[in-house]
């Protein structure tokens, strides 16, 4: 492999601790750890929620960063597109043989369509949607300058702060979980791209120390935020009892201002470390497959039940177990990825498909598009 061929491992080692705290927030969202943890048990369980609130965003910035200025790819989605259908036919399989269940023709005719549902790892859905605007946003960040840019992000944060404020009725972000989030992030890390830090005037170090101090004074603003709303839920005030509710929950909420710095700040740490290993790379490269595994809804409903999640109560046991378990499906759950890609890639390079592919990029061409297939 030549040098220039080798990717950013201290990002690519970003994107593996975010997946962990994807699969470990997936435990305690889905596997209802948060919901089902008391005393100190759950504040600890609170604290490190926020903490790992990071992880989704963290993906959207590191793709402005990378791609503002890329060129557009039709067969990306039509990739992503076939990853999801992919990991749904796995688990319906699971789900038969594995665990003995049925399903109704209508049910495994929606499933097993090639049209993305946003039940099934809504973010790969979502980021499909997004990619398509991505040729616009791109041009937008080639031709405007640092200021206007700057412009740009404030008041898309702006417009995110006032949803977050007025419980998201007037302009619904869908709690970040939209294509108006994406594009803010996207933004946002382009800028960080176009723009880093200026390491004549602070040393590694001095960015590393500040940017966590940043995350970890936010985080606590976030979980101060979050019991604050926990101890005004019941009051007379109709109005207070609504926002105590929004203290309450969204305090992890993905378009959460407070959640959005903390993104910057843990991005800017990984950006201030520079070293190259390909054992990390490679993993990184198959990292969405853990993602895809655990966020189907099959998943939800084998994975937790099976494993011991299915109990009224939790404790740190529990925790610890659900961190550990984490860390093992990022280690192993690439392997399937791995094995899926090369799978693709032999009937991608077969002459039909080719054929197939130089068929609609003829088409697109005629249409007078400046895509690359």
């Amino acid at each position: 492999m030549k040098e220039k061929d080798i990717r950013q491992s201290n990002f690519e080692l970003m994107r593996i601790i975010s997946m962990v705290f994807i699969a470990l927030w997936h435990f305690f969202l889905h596997g209802k750890i948060f919901d089902r943890t008391t005393g100190v048990d759950h504040f600890i369980v609170v604290i490190i929620t926020a903490l790992i609130a990071v992880h989704v965003n963290s993906f959207v910035l590191l793709s402005g960063y990378f791609n503002y200025d890329k060129r557009f790819k039709l067969s990306k989605i039509v990739r992503l597109s076939n990853t999801l259908w992919f990991y749904k036919f796995i688990w319906i399989l699971i789900a038969i043989f594995g665990f003995s269940m049925t399903f109704s023709k209508a049910y495994l005719l929606e499933n097993l369509s090639f049209i993305p549902r946003i039940e099934n790892c809504w973010f790969i859905v979502v980021y499909m949607v997004f990619y398509l605007f991505t040729p616009v946003l791109n041009i937008v960040i080639k031709n405007i300058d640092k200021s206007k840019h700057k412009s740009i992000i404030v008041a898309m944060l702006i417009v995110t702060l006032f949803c977050y404020i007025t419980l998201d009725r007037f302009i619904s972000i869908n709690r970040g979980y939209s294509v108006f989030s994406f594009i803010t992030l996207y933004f946002i890390g382009s800028y960080l791209h176009k723009y880093p830090i200026d390491r004549k005037k602070h040393s590694k170090k001095k960015i590393i120390l500040l940017a966590f101090l940043v995350y970890i004074v936010f985080v606590l603003i976030n979980v101060g935020i979050h019991y604050l709303g926990i101890s005004h839920l019941n009051s007379s005030h109709e109005i207070l009892r609504n926002y105590s509710y929004l203290m309450k929950m969204g305090f992890f909420e993905y378009f959460n201002p407070f959640v959005i710095i903390c993104t910057i700040a843990y991005f800017i740490i990984f950006s201030q470390l520079e070293f190259k290993s390909r054992i990390i790379n490679l993993y990184a490269k198959y990292i969405l497959g853990v993602y895809l595994m655990t966020d189907n809804l099959l998943a939800r409903a084998i994975i937790y039940k099976n494993i011991g999640f299915n109990l009224k109560s939790y404790t740190l046991k529990h925790v610890l177990l659900a961190f550990i378990i984490s860390i093992g499906m990022v280690l192993v759950l690439p392997v399937i990825e791995f094995i899926r890609s090369k799978v693709y890639k032999f009937f991608y390079n077969r002459k039909l498909a080719k054929k197939n592919r130089v068929f609609i990029q003829n088409c697109i061409n005629k249409l007078g598009l400046s895509v690359k297939w």
